[in-house]
């Protein structure tokens, strides 16, 4: 059996060392704009006439020179001569040379981000060749020669598959292997099962968006009807008030009329009582005898003078009096009709509460797919007072979407369902608010405390 290690990247440019210099062009294929954070990849090659196999492991993800220029790279390959059909354990010695040879030799570890400490690998040549040496003897203790096989691959460069290696079978790599002769494997590459969720979550976040679009041509549509309602609302209100104008000015004239006949009959007896008078006084000159002296008769004409006088003050002063008191009359029924309108509505016991929750989940690695943005709509809430719940109070609670969850006083909305869900409980007794939570993909969005009193 014959094996060789590789090691090869860029710690300032492109490097390499191998015991073989004619491997270098291939080995330079790999240094790629990739944003792998960990690939395991076998490659089947013919060399002259005969066909090799390369176990390499990749990083590429935050991974910086010696110069501190992103977008490095470090691989360490093993070629075989005959091909190794139990790769887990290839793999597990490679992962083992990295973290516990290359890393604090070669590479400076910082959180997840890696930096060369060498200028090229030819400065650390001695370091290489006792890795080589060390490797060289774990693969005589580890590997099992039940487990070469010749394998015949093809040498068409078709499309590489991509497989996470927990899931994949050492059947799935060999058809993989002998179908385009390279196969790419890594922790981090979803599982089958997770493209079928991401396909589910996508279907699902289309049917959102489309009721999401529904809505909103719908509330476009009632924007517009209800400032026509608006519109005629005002209209209406105006008519009402010039209406109501007219009606006002009909039943101040209508007062006015009937004021003036409840005054009409004194001011006829008045008038008639007066006219006596007049009637009597003219009488009363007339029986003035001529044998008076002038200055009798100057005296007599002066006192009838004053007297018609008086008469007249008196029907004035009546008159203002009587108009004074109508005036009265009309001014307090008007002070009454505005008391009466001024009285406040009553209070209704039902509130809305418009609550926006808009959020993002993102996919976590590759275990959930990215989600969309959520428009969650409104909590209505029965009874409820001033933004307040009673303790111990069957209140009534409807949601937009989501699916309801009611536990110990407190609420959990996830995002697995489309309708309307409707709650009814009882708010907790020994608790100060009732707790609403809103989740996407099993993660806390927003929580909303409804005081309790």
């Amino acid at each position: 059996m014959d094996v060789q290690l590789f090691v090869f990247g860029t710690p300032n440019g492109e490097s390499f060392w191998g015991n073989i210099n004619s491997e270098q062009p291939y080995f330079s294929t790999y240094y790629n704009s990739s944003k792998d954070q960990l690939r395991f990849s076998i490659e089947a090659r013919c060399i002259d006439d005969r066909v090799y196999y390369y176990y390499s492991y990749l990083v590429y993800a935050n991974m910086a020179d010696s110069g501190n220029r992103p977008g490095a790279f470090l691989g360490i390959s093993l070629r075989f001569d005959q091909y190794y059909t139990d790769y887990i354990s290839i793999y597990r010695i490679l992962d083992w040379v990295f973290n516990y040879h290359i890393i604090g030799n070669i590479l400076q570890k910082n959180g997840n981000n890696f930096k060369y400490s060498v200028p090229s690998f030819e400065s650390v040549k001695s370091n290489l060749q006792t890795i080589e040496r060390i490797v060289i003897d774990r693969l005589s203790q580890t590997l099992s020669r039940a487990y070469f096989t010749s394998l015949k691959s093809s040498q068409k460069s078709g499309q590489v598959q991509s497989l996470n290696i927990p899931e994949a079978t050492d059947l799935q790599v060999t058809e993989a292997l002998q179908r385009s002769s390279k196969v790419n494997l890594s922790p981090f590459y979803p599982k089958a099962n997770d493209a079928e969720i991401a396909r589910q979550y996508r279907l699902k976040i289309d049917q959102l968006n489309l009721t999401a679009n529904n809505c909103l041509k719908e509330n476009e549509t009632l924007k517009d009807q209800n400032k026509k309602l608006n519109q005629d609302l005002n209209i209406s209100k105006q008519k009402e008030k010039e209406l109501k104008d007219r009606l006002d000015k009909q039943n101040s004239s209508q007062s006015l009329k009937n004021a003036v006949e409840i005054i009409k009959t004194p001011i006829q007896q008045l008038a008639e009582y007066f006219s006596r008078e007049n009637l009597s006084s003219e009488n009363d000159s007339t029986e003035i005898t001529p044998q008076k002296n002038n200055h009798k008769t100057s005296k007599t004409k002066q006192a009838i003078s004053i007297r018609k006088l008086l008469n007249l003050l008196y029907k004035i002063s009546t008159f203002i009096l009587l108009f004074c008191i109508f005036c009265m009359l009309t001014f307090c029924k008007r002070d009454n009709n505005k008391a009466e309108q001024k009285q406040e509505p009553e209070k209704t016991a039902y509130e809305q509460f418009p609550s926006s929750m808009t959020a993002t989940a993102s996919a976590d690695n590759f275990n959930n797919p990215e989600l969309d943005k959520y428009n969650y709509g409104r909590i209505d809430i029965e009874p409820i007072s001033n933004g307040k719940l009673k303790k111990n109070q069957s209140v009534t609670i409807k949601f937009l979407i989501g699916n309801t969850l009611v536990d110990n006083g407190e609420i959990y909305i996830n995002d697995s369902s489309y309708y309307s869900p409707k709650v009814t409980l009882t708010t907790p007794p020994d608790k100060d608010s009732l707790k609403i939570e809103f989740r996407i993909a099993g993660k806390i969005i927003k929580t909303r405390n409804i005081p309790l009193i």
